[in-house]
């Protein structure tokens, strides 16, 4: 499963971490842990592992909010022109993804 964001011109230079707050229930109702990922194209790459961000994600039903260092993978650079999150790598996980923002780079708001 994969969220994509709507197309967008954003100087990844002025961004330092993407922050999102979601929720994740197994379908058998037990809680796990997972790793999410984070990516992004560019107008010179696409989205690819190269062109992204794992982060540790809590599948337990409650809401849990995520931040997210883009700003140390070195290609987080020029316009980001599109976002995609894969909220986990189980199948049969209830997602429901509440916000996305990017926070500006020495602030901790968005």
């Amino acid at each position: 499963m994969a969220f994509f964001g709507p197309p967008m011109q954003v100087r990844a230079g002025d961004f330092s971490s993407v922050n999102l707050r979601m929720k994740l229930t197994s379908a058998d109702g037990q809680p796990f842990t997972d790793s999410a990922q984070l990516f992004w194209r560019t107008r010179a790459l696409p989205e690819s592992e190269a062109t992204s961000v794992r982060f540790e994600v809590v599948g337990d039903g409650q809401w849990h909010e995520y931040r997210v260092p883009v700003s140390q993978n070195r290609r987080w650079r020029d316009t980001v022109t599109r976002l995609r999150l894969d909220p986990c790598n189980r199948s049969g996980v209830q997602v429901e993804l509440d916000w996305i923002r990017l926070v500006r780079r020495g602030s901790d708001h968005p």
